[in-house]
């Protein structure tokens, strides 16, 4: 699909003319993004996309739905380097979504043939409540005025003792280190250790620091030198804590820095 020229499928304006004003269409376009379908704009069946996640779908439909009619409009090159922004009056993060089509000519006999890939850049600060998967560490949120101070929404993870997150699909390839926005608050926590690993949990440790008690809950900004690897891999975020009973420490976001 493209914006607001032809190809194989409709274009973007096409498909949020058509569902303007339809209270079904988030739902109903998402689970066709994921699961594929067709019969609404011709023979040509939607490929289906199960490596996106729901919430990044929802994101891409959003955006699609929001489109309107311009005058001018251009596709990128083919080939070169493009400078990615952000949307007005988007907040930074979340994730740039990005989707490649070639169509070959066809035929007088045969329709065009297609191949799409869809690429998920994350930004560098990653909070750490957007997990791909958790063992025994907790999510919390908290709402504006729901605490003295805090005035917009916040949202953190809770590590106990031999609890981990994994971060899917991480590029490593520049990175020199990574800094972790923790907190270990007297009052509630027991303080202790956190490791990088990749792969699995029981894969190779690349960097660790220990974690100290503090006296309040403002988080502290530790680095992780990581200037030794390189690739795409699982980062598995373990935590241990001083004692088994008690949770260790709080982890807010990992910023990845060049």
């Amino acid at each position: 699909h493209k914006e607001n020229e032809k190809s194989v499928g409709p274009t973007f304006i096409e498909i949020s003319t058509k569902y303007k004003g339809d209270k079904g269409a988030p739902a109903n376009l998402s689970g066709k993004i994921i699961q594929g379908g067709g019969g609404v704009w011709g023979e040509l069946a939607m490929a289906a996309h199960p490596q996106l996640k729901a919430e990044e779908v929802d994101e891409m439909v959003a955006y699609i739905l929001d489109l309107k009619e311009k005058n001018n409009t251009s596709s990128l090159s083919s080939s070169g380097s493009h400078k990615l922004e952000y949307p007005k009056n988007k907040k930074p993060g979340g994730v740039f979504i990005m989707n490649a089509t070639y169509v070959d000519k066809g035929t007088n006999k045969t329709t065009p043939i297609s191949r799409t890939d869809t690429k998920v850049l994350r930004n560098s600060m990653l909070s750490a409540s957007d997990y791909d998967q958790t063992f025994e560490a907790r999510k919390m949120e908290i709402e504006p005025g729901q605490f003295p101070g805090v005035t917009e929404k916040m949202s953190f993870v809770i590590a106990n003792d031999n609890s981990y997150l994994v971060f899917e699909g991480i590029d490593f390839n520049g990175i020199k280190s990574i800094i972790a926005f923790v907190s270990a608050n007297s009052a509630y926590m027991a303080g202790g250790k956190i490791q990088l690993v990749l792969d699995s949990i029981d894969g190779k440790v690349i960097a660790e620091t220990d974690v100290a008690l503090s006296q309040g809950s403002a988080p502290s900004m530790l680095p992780l030198v990581v200037d030794n690897v390189s690739g795409v891999h699982d980062l598995y975020v373990k935590f241990s804590s001083k004692d088994a009973a008690k949770p260790a420490m709080t982890l807010s976001f990992l910023k990845f820095n060049l």
